[in-house]
């Protein structure tokens, strides 16, 4: 299906079709669903656009989800197909920020908005640490940042 124009400010999405074990009694997707949502645009998005399973993973280094936000504007269902819409729109020293849109694939129809803040930190001390050059490099000419 021919996706309708990305919201302003997104180039990247994925698509999900809703299962019924995401839906309470009246098979509307349960609130929490929607950071489940976010996570696999965020794991595209890294496999994708950053390449991060195609290259040796740095082992002295983890990412931690430090913060996460949603609002919604309208429901789900089972079996509808959702574009999920992600972004990093925020680089700092050693944490970054993904935004997120979530449409009906149909009709484009608004669900949920969302941030999540992701820290790189040691993965012995767990401190944070400065995000890699190749990471910080990847984003920004990718979401000419």
């Amino acid at each position: 299906m021919a996706l309708r124009s990305p919201p302003e400010g997104f180039t990247f999405n994925t698509e999900i079709r809703v299962r019924y074990a995401e839906t309470d009694a009246q098979t509307v997707v349960y609130h929490a669903n929607y950071l489940i949502y976010f996570e696999v645009a965020r794991v595209s998005y890294a496999d994708e656009v950053l390449r991060a399973r195609s290259e040796p993973r740095d082992k002295q280094v983890d990412i931690l989800l430090a913060h996460c936000e949603a609002d919604f504007s309208s429901s789900a269902h089972f079996d509808d197909r959702l574009e999920v819409w992600a972004r990093i729109a925020r680089l700092g020293r050693t944490s970054y920020d993904f935004h997120y849109v979530v449409r009906l694939a149909t009709s484009g129809e608004l669900l949920c908005k969302g941030k999540t803040t992701q820290v790189f930190i040691d993965s012995t001390t767990r401190r944070p640490v400065e995000l890699p050059a190749k990471f910080v490099e990847r984003v920004k000419r990718y979401e000419r940042i």
